[in-house]
């Protein structure tokens, strides 16, 4: 998100995002507040190998 690594729940079981199998990232529910929107962003998948790395293109989300 904006260019920083998110937690889904494989690396934290209380997290709001998992990984579905297909690979989308899926969120059990959206945290926002009248001040504070901290799920707000833009999301993009990184895959890494030992051949490269290749990105996915930008997904904005916003919450009104």
């Amino acid at each position: 998100k904006d260019g920083e690594r998110v937690e889904t729940d494989r690396e934290d079981p209380r997290s709001h995002r998992t990984l579905l199998p297909g690979g989308s990232l899926f969120f059990l529910r959206v945290v926002h507040g009248r001040r504070s929107k901290p799920d707000e962003g833009v999301y993009a998948c990184v895959a890494r190998n030992y051949l490269g790395e290749a990105t996915s293109r930008n997904a904005s989300l916003e919450v009104a």
